[in-house]
């Protein structure tokens, strides 16, 4: 007589109840335990449904008590600002706050803005942070379109800056 299967069971209630019900009788009960019931759900779940985290690449620079971050990709380079013969961006002078004193330890990001090359007058670098975009809170577009973006990070919130934004600058 062929091999019939009578049930699939996972739990053990379903399984006591099979071997009881097959007592007494020549059939052959074949037992095929199901997967759990979640991994059932993922798979069934759409590609498109699924949340996919993305990360960013910022550097960390701060302008006087100001922390900035900027996209890595933005900036070519990092140069003293003695030795630089870029156009500069003082972002103190650029966002109202003052002029950044002439120092010898401040540092220049030399990024690319559309087809211009420049410079961001800096105090310092801090670090370069790797950021899920989900921390990326949005910023109050009115008062400057070059602040795209807002990022609480380690008791700093740091100003997100999109380079290609940045205008109106001038030589220092």
């Amino acid at each position: 007589m062929p091999r019939k299967t009578i049930a699939k069971a996972s739990i053990k209630e379903d399984l006591k109840m099979l071997k009881e019900a097959a007592k007494g009788s020549r059939r052959t009960i074949s037992i095929v335990k199901a997967a759990p019931k979640a991994v059932i759900e993922k798979k069934k779940k759409p590609v498109l449904e699924q949340k996919i985290e993305t990360t960013k690449k910022f550097i960390n620079f701060h302008v006087e008590k100001s922390e900035y971050a900027i996209d890595i990709m933005s900036v070519i380079k990092i140069e003293s600002w003695v030795n630089t013969s870029n156009e500069l961006i003082d972002l103190n002078k650029y966002f109202g706050q003052g002029v950044t004193p002439a120092d010898d330890k401040n540092i220049v990001l030399v990024i690319q803005v559309k087809e211009k090359i420049i410079g961001l007058l800096a105090n310092g670098v801090s670090e370069i942070l790797t950021i899920e975009e989900a921390e990326i809170k949005p910023a109050n577009t009115e008062l400057e379109k070059s602040i795209t973006g807002i990022i609480q990070y380690k008791n700093k919130k740091l100003l997100v800056i999109d380079a290609d934004q940045l205008k109106n600058f001038q030589r220092l």
